[in-house]
């Protein structure tokens, strides 16, 4: 899957988002909470000990919040 991920991260959210059969599972944790703070305040955030997935969490939660799927909110899945 990392493989898939690193050739073109945007495209791999993108097709998964897209895809009806896919559900989504929003893992909320220290970092994921400042990245979607940041982001709805349209700022850039560097911290100590960032991951290498971390652009692509929020280009994730940009996609979520831009598109208007009439379903997509009953595939959402938010975990504490």
């Amino acid at each position: 899957m990392a493989e898939n991920v690193s050739t073109d991260p945007m495209v791999w959210v993108r097709n998964l988002i897209d895809d009806p059969d896919v559900r989504i599972m929003l893992v909320s944790s220290e970092c994921a909470s400042v990245i979607y703070q940041s982001r709805q305040k349209g700022k850039k955030i560097n911290y100590k000990s960032p991951r290498q997935f971390d652009h692509v969490f929020s280009y994730a939660l940009k996609v979520i919040e831009d598109i208007h799927y009439n379903d997509l909110y009953t595939r959402i899945y938010h975990v504490k």
